[in-house]
C-alpha cells in the first residue's frame, strides 16, 4: 500500500508539472498586447508620430505663447488638439509652450505634460477600440471612394464622418483621416475633445 500511495503521489506530482512544461515557450513571445496583430477585448495597439501630432495642431502651435492672439480664445482648439498621445510625441520645446499656457488657462493636462518632460519621444504607442468590422472590403472601398471625392463641404464631411463612425472600425477611420489629409490640402485635421481620432474637414 505504501508503495501504491507513493507511486500515486509521484504520478499526480507529474501530471501537476506537465502543464508547466507545455506553457515553458509562451513567455518568450511578446504579450498580446505588444503584437502588431493584437486584440484583447477588442482593444488595439495604434502609433501616433511626432509629425501626425503637429499636423494635427493646425496652426495652434504658432499660436500659443503668441500675444498677437488671445490667448484664452485659444482655449476651444487646444481641448480639440490635445491628448496623451499627441503630448507624448511633441519636441521640447512645443511641450515648453505646452505648459505655459495649460498652467494659465487648462490645468487638467499638467500632470500629463510632467510625464512627458524630459522624454525625446518621436512616436508614441496608444491603445484604442477597435470595433468588429461591418463592412465588406468592396464597400469599404465605396465609402473611400465617396470621402475622397465629395466637395469640400464642412457639414456634408460631419454628417460623412458620423456615418463612418458607425460602420468603420478606429483603424479604418485613421486610414481615411490620413489619406485624406494627406491628399487634399484644402482639408485639414480637427480634433474631438479629448478623442484621439477627431474629424478631417475643409479649412472653409
Amino acid at each position: 500500500m505504501g508503495k501504491d500511495k507513493s507511486h500515486s503521489s509521484t504520478s499526480r506530482g507529474k501530471k501537476r508539472s506537465r502543464p508547466k512544461v507545455e506553457d515553458e515557450p509562451e513567455p518568450e513571445r511578446p504579450p498580446p498586447a505588444l503584437r502588431s496583430d493584437s486584440k484583447i477585448d477588442n482593444v488595439r495597439k495604434f502609433v501616433i508620430t511626432r509629425t501626425d501630432a503637429m499636423r494635427r495642431a493646425g496652426g495652434l502651435e504658432k499660436k500659443i505663447g503668441n500675444e498677437t492672439y488671445d490667448q484664452m480664445a485659444l482655449t476651444t482648439g487646444m481641448k480639440r488638439w490635445l491628448s496623451k498621445p499627441v503630448i507624448m510625441v511633441l519636441g521640447e520645446g512645443m511641450k515648453k509652450k505646452v505648459f505655459e499656457w495649460c498652467q494659465k488657462f487648462d490645468h487638467s493636462w499638467l500632470g500629463v505634460l510632467f510625464e512627458a518632460k524630459g522624454n525625446s519621444l518621436v512616436s508614441y504607442e496608444y491603445t484604442a477600440t477597435e470595433e468588429e468590422p461591418i463592412l465588406p472590403e468592396s464597400m469599404f472601398e465605396a465609402l473611400r471612394a465617396l470621402v475622397m471625392g465629395l466637395p469640400p463641404d464642412r457639414e456634408t464631411y460631419r454628417r460623412l464622418w458620423g456615418l463612418a463612425r458607425m460602420v468603420t472600425t478606429h483603424s479604418q477611420r485613421a486610414f481615411l483621416m490620413d489619406e485624406l489629409q494627406a491628399t487634399r490640402p484644402e482639408f485639414e485635421y480637427f480634433a474631438e475633445g479629448n478623442q484621439v481620432t477627431g474629424l478631417v474637414l475643409p479649412r472653409y
